[in-house]
């Protein structure tokens, strides 16, 4: 069996854009390929990957066409919890801003440990979530925003906006979690 996965991510990319309104770029969509031995019918996996995460997963037969395998893809997406792809590809991005900020977050967490010794670890929740009613990008993603809820009562809010892989968690942000504590 052949696959021209040029096509395929092409075809992929047009779908969630006709279907999802949201704008993928080449290099937001992979495809992982594996021998599979679990079902007898099926001899490949073949998983795709948005964000680097797993969007869904299909099982090519032969002669399989690619309308065919991005229908295969779309019908598992009820495996992945969620109840459309547009949701669940906003997920992935939000896992990827989560990723990419990692460090960033675990700092913010032991400075904000440090100077507040009664803090507990588990107190301090820094989490990403997109805007539901904020204006969509051109990409047709929605805007994103850091939240910071300690004790349970949420302390600050911080769009990203549209270009997070440039916005930096700095000491402005620290300032004002300092500032709202306070208060």
């Amino acid at each position: 069996m052949k696959i021209d996965f040029t096509k395929l991510q092409k075809a992929f990319i047009i779908k969630i854009k006709e279907d999802e309104n949201l704008t993928l770029r080449g290099q937001d969509v992979s495809f992982e390929i594996n021998p599979n031995y679990e079902f007898e019918q099926h001899n490949l996996t073949i998983r795709i990957k948005v964000f680097g995460e797993e969007f869904s997963v299909g099982y090519p037969k032969e002669n399989t066409s690619i309308d065919e395998l991005i229908l295969d893809f779309y019908s598992r997406l009820h495996d992945c919890n969620t109840d459309n792809a547009r949701h669940h590809i906003i997920g992935l991005k939000i896992l990827q801003l989560q990723n990419r900020f990692s460090e960033e977050i675990i700092s913010l967490r032991e400075k904000l440990i440090r100077k507040y010794q009664d803090l507990k670890p588990e107190e301090i929740v820094i989490d990403f979530s997109d805007l539901p009613l904020s204006e969509n990008d051109l990409s047709g993603f929605p805007k994103f925003g850091i939240f910071i809820v300690i004790k349970g009562k949420q302390v600050l809010m911080r769009e990203i906006g549209f270009d997070e892989f440039n916005y930096k968690l700095d000491d402005e942000l620290e300032t004002k979690i300092t500032e709202r504590l306070k208060n």
